[in-house]
């Protein structure tokens, strides 16, 4: 008499399916890339201004797309913050903007 409903194979995708699942989390920063409809790192202050971030400046020189920062979120978190997205996306001055994810840490030699 089979006491386990499952059968081995069934069983070994079950565990391989939960380590992929944990191995394939992301991990999102605090940092966000901003575009904005109109150019100058004057309208950059003031759109992070506005909402509360830090403009680090424009990514790799450009008019429109530039490089914004939090404080009050963590350096490395596993959800999204919608809110703050939100706030950004809401914005007239903004096109898009995304936030930036982060590599999760992994000793080496451990499995």
């Amino acid at each position: 008499m089979n006491l386990c409903p499952l059968n081995p194979c069934s069983i070994i995708l079950i565990l391989i399916g939960a380590f992929l699942a944990e191995a394939a989390v992301d991990v999102y920063t605090n940092h966000f890339l901003v575009h904005t409809n109109k150019p100058g790192i004057d309208n950059a202050h003031a759109i992070a201004k506005r909402h509360g971030f830090i403009n680090r400046g424009p990514v790799l020189g450009s008019d429109t797309q530039f490089h914004f920062v939090h404080n009050g979120l963590s350096h490395a978190r596993t959800r999204r913050s919608v809110a703050h997205h939100a706030k950004l996306h809401g914005d007239d001055d903004v096109a898009y903007a995304e936030q930036m994810t982060g590599y999760r840490r992994l000793k080496r030699g451990y499995r």
